[in-house]
């Protein structure tokens, strides 16, 4: 089944049709990513004036996206994104049950997951596009500060101009977090839409990119699986 997200950012046509949810259950998948923006969204505007606070995740997720996730991950786990990673991976338990569950059901295209591993061959820090999706799609509505952390470990966002790689520079992502009417001016998903892109890959572009928006927003991207 496809599986829908909108940011639940308050517009008049969302509050019109009930919420957020089921304003998204109503429409069909934005085919091209330039439709109309939404009446009144400030964060279609946000996200250059398409219909960008919503889209559709259309299964299976292929090959090649699974492989892109991976190959966004930090290349140095001493790195802020790294520190992102390991953390988050910890604390919040992510094994890849959710994506492994994902693949069974036949939402996945590849039979198995892609890896990255770090350290040497005895220390080895596995991380698969499993754990990735899990946290994606797995876990319910993104908060704010879950976008942030999935931005931060796909090294998706700017902070003033440029992507945070020193751990000390954390301070400054808490500070975003403490203060919600600097992250527009402040930030910037680095994520761009280019041509001959894999379908999954775009879609996956869109809904991070969504993410951001709902980071700056300060509100929940909804994340819906349709009937």
């Amino acid at each position: 089944m496809p599986l829908r997200y909108v940011v639940d950012d308050d517009a008049p046509v969302k509050k019109a049709a009930g919420g957020a949810v089921a304003y998204a259950k109503k429409l069909p998948a934005p085919a091209d990513g330039e439709s109309p923006p939404h009446e009144g969204c400030a964060t279609c505007a946000l996200l250059g004036g398409t219909t960008a606070c919503y889209g559709v995740i259309q299964p299976p997720v292929s090959a090649t996206a699974e492989e892109w996730l991976v190959a966004r991950l930090p290349a140095d786990l001493e790195s802020l994104s790294g520190l992102l990673l390991r953390k988050t991976l910890h604390d919040m338990r992510y094994e890849g049950e959710g994506g492994k569950a994902l693949r069974k059901a036949g939402l996945l295209e590849a039979s198995g997951p892609y890896i990255k591993h770090y350290g040497p061959f005895f220390r080895r820090y596995p991380v698969s596009s499993e754990q990735l999706l899990e946290q994606l799609f797995c876990v319910g509505d993104w908060s704010p500060v879950h976008a942030l952390g999935l931005l931060g470990q796909l090294g998706a966002i700017e902070v003033d101009g440029a992507a945070l790689t020193k751990v000390d520079d954390a301070e400054r992502y808490a500070e975003l977090v403490q203060h919600p009417e600097k992250r527009k001016s402040r930030t910037r998903c680095s994520l761009e839409i280019r041509e001959g892109d894999d379908r999954s890959v775009v879609e996956l572009k869109r809904l991070l990119m969504a993410g951001w928006a709902a980071f700056v927003r300060d509100c929940d991207l909804k994340i819906v699986e349709d009937a």
